[in-house]
């Protein structure tokens, strides 16, 4: 049916750029977009790359827990 979950970022691990995500690190927009009834986008190629903006599907929820930025999403055209 097109849904899927997994992690967006996870805490505390050095990336290739020798950038570190920190916990809390989201929470405040999170709680923002939250409050303001906004959600976050989900685009082809985010929105890059000749995705051109395309809508790739919808984020049903995303939220931190201990490992990182936790989402749940559900993809376009997966209807069966």
């Amino acid at each position: 049916d097109g849904t899927f979950e997994g992690y967006g970022s996870v805490f505390n691990n050095t990336d290739a750029h020798g950038d570190v995500v920190l916990p809390g690190a989201f929470a405040d927009s999170l709680a923002e977009r939250k409050s303001q009834g906004r959600g976050i986008a989900m685009h082809v190629m985010h929105g890059f790359l000749g995705g051109d903006g395309l809508p790739a599907g919808v984020w049903t929820d995303a939220s931190e827990d201990s490992h990182g930025l936790h989402l749940k999403g559900k993809l376009s055209g997966m209807d069966t």
